[in-house]
């Protein structure tokens, strides 16, 4: 059946509005869900729960029952009260999105079935009048559209939030001579929510899970490292990409949080400083992954950091490097500080080859961000 193309877009309006809702909550850590920007103010999860239960509730509803009613009139609707209820159940923001998607989807397959002069069909509402199909199906796109906006602009807060946080007790130990003593104080402070530390997205960084998809990584039979391992998601998927993997963070804090994380986990997760770290480690990994630590050091701390990091590799074996880039003429701006190609090249004074060196804009989330992702090895000896 043909429908009118102002209709048609309407369909496809709410087919698209419901892709975007997705798009938007993709891009922001799990880990920062369930955290309000300020008092009073809804998280993402409370947002998608009260667009899940209006689209399904209240537009969907109606829109069926002006299918097969003639002159309907609508009931009163509790939001607050419907979304508290959802909210005490504790809820996924994964399900409550796929619910999303499915319910703009049926409505959307309803709605081009749906001949022409019916979309001017009209109940009542008591007190907010009378409402057409058509008002409706446009209201559930204007509707998905208006709460992803919502949802962005409250990742972004809540992760500067956590980050003028991080900024303010690094700035502290800092002014007092210690350089690293402010990663325990933000975990140990955080209390277990992961919303207050800017880092822990609860989730395999998205650099490395494209970088392990495209070299077709596996681990068999072989030894990871992790540096700076916060709350250990990349060091679980190097493990179950098969590498026996060890895990270290300065913060005995998040140390501890890894392991009632991640119960039973094959990991061994350690307290040790990158600066200073155990004898045993230097030419002990196949494989070493550093993402996003050195550039929160400062100094001739990052040179430090390059040299003990280099040293884990043994003849033969890989290290992949993930930092934010900048050129050297460009203001780092605040924590995290962007590294050069030039502070990079330290990796090789340190006896590494740089295999690949991608220079690249990270588009997952609300802005663009430039990225390095190295490729280093060294070489076996006589080779």
């Amino acid at each position: 059946m043909a429908v009118m193309a102002d209709h048609g877009a309407v369909i496809e309006r709410i087919r698209a509005s419901a892709e975007e809702v997705r798009r938007t909550v993709d891009a922001v850590a799990p880990g920062k869900h369930g955290v309000s920007p300020r008092e009073g103010e809804w998280s993402v999860l409370e947002t998608l729960v009260h667009l899940r239960n209006v689209v399904v509730m209240v537009y969907g509803l109606r829109i069926r029952r002006l299918w097969y009613e003639t002159d309907p009139v609508f009931a009163d609707y509790d939001e607050s009260m419907h979304r508290q209820a959802t909210m005490d159940r504790q809820p996924r923001a994964d399900q409550l999105v796929a619910m999303i998607v499915t319910e703009h989807e049926q409505l959307a397959g309803l709605l081009r079935e749906l001949p022409d002069d019916r979309w001017n069909r009209v109940g009542r509402h008591p007190e907010l009048g009378e409402m057409s199909i058509e008002f409706l199906a446009r209201r559930v796109a204007e509707h998905a559209e208006e709460h992803a906006r919502q949802i962005r602009n409250t990742a972004v807060e809540v992760r500067e939030q956590a980050r003028r946080r991080a900024r303010a007790v690094a700035e502290e130990f800092r002014s007092r001579g210690d350089a690293t003593g402010w990663f325990e104080r933000v975990y140990a402070t955080a209390h277990g929510d992961a919303g207050a530390v800017p880092w822990a997205a609860l989730r395999p960084d998205r650099n490395l899970l494209e970088w392990v998809s495209r070299e077709r990584l596996i681990g068999t039979g072989q030894k990871a490292l992790v540096v700076g391992c916060g709350a250990g998601d990349d060091a679980e998927e190097l493990a179950r990409l098969g590498f026996e993997v060890v895990a270290f963070d300065i913060a005995p804090t998040a140390i501890d949080w890894c392991r009632r994380r991640f119960p039973g986990s094959p990991v061994r997760y350690a307290v040790a400083d990158v600066l200073a770290p155990p004898g045993t480690w230097p030419g002990a990994f196949d494989f070493v992954l550093e993402a996003f630590t050195i550039q929160v050091l400062t100094g001739e701390l990052r040179g430090r950091a390059i040299q003990s990091i280099a040293r884990f590799v043994r003849p033969g074996g890989m290290l992949l490097v993930l930092a934010r880039g900048r050129e050297p003429d460009e203001d780092p701006g605040s924590l995290p500080w962007p590294l050069t190609r030039d502070e990079l090249s330290l990796f090789e004074r340190a006896g590494l080859r740089a295999v690949r060196f991608e220079d690249y804009l990270d588009r997952s989330g609300d802005s663009p961000v430039r990225r390095f992702r190295v490729t280093y090895q060294r070489a076996i000896q006589g080779t």
